[in-house]
């Protein structure tokens, strides 16, 4: 019994570590030329082991093997809304949110389609202020929080919104106490 559950643990760890040794192998990681000179600001993996890399030049697939990078239109549902992503998120239906400089964009790897979020309507940035999403979080009962703030360092009296599970449109995060809520830095 024991010699079983030894092999069954050895291919067991076989099998992840080759995945995962895969998608981090520096030669296939560097191999993307694109990628060369360009700033990431964040990189995640998602439930299916797929690396996605946040740049200054728009979002970047991983899947091991081979990169896809995103084209930008926030009018087609097949592409990006931003080029300028900052933050990204898995949520626990294993949708995608990537925060972008005035906008915020959600994938579904099921559909590989886009949704994107004009953020300049929940937030009273004004005007030029440049707010970018630059973190998410999410809590026990599937609400996604949204923290905004400026990349210039302007201050904005509603930087945090959030999404609810059921709900497709997203909402500005009203405190209980009426106080403002500046730029956000960080969620946990």
């Amino acid at each position: 019994m024991k010699k079983y559950f030894f092999v069954v643990l050895l291919v067991s760890f076989q099998v992840f570590y080759s995945s995962v040794f895969a998608q981090l192998n520096s030669t296939n990681f560097t191999a993307y030329s694109e990628l060369g000179g360009t700033f990431i600001t964040d990189i995640i993996t998602d439930k299916r082991g797929v690396v996605w890399i946040a740049t200054s030049n728009g979002l970047v697939q991983y899947d091991g093997y081979e990169y896809k990078h995103f084209d930008v239109d926030p009018k087609d549902p097949k592409k990006m809304g931003s080029i300028l992503t900052q933050k990204l998120f898995v949520a626990q239906d294993g949708h995608i949110w990537i925060g972008c400089t005035e906008l915020l964009s959600e994938y579904n790897p099921e559909t590989k389609t886009f949704k994107n979020y004009d953020i300049s309507k929940l937030t009273d940035f004004p005007l030029g202020s440049q707010p970018a999403v630059i973190t998410i979080n999410e809590d026990s009962r599937g609400r996604i929080y949204f923290g905004t703030h400026s990349l210039i360092g302007i201050k904005a009296s509603h930087a945090l919104f959030y999404k609810d599970e059921k709900s497709k449109a997203l909402k500005r995060f009203e405190s209980p106490n009426n106080l403002e809520i500046k730029n956000v830095y960080k969620a946990t």
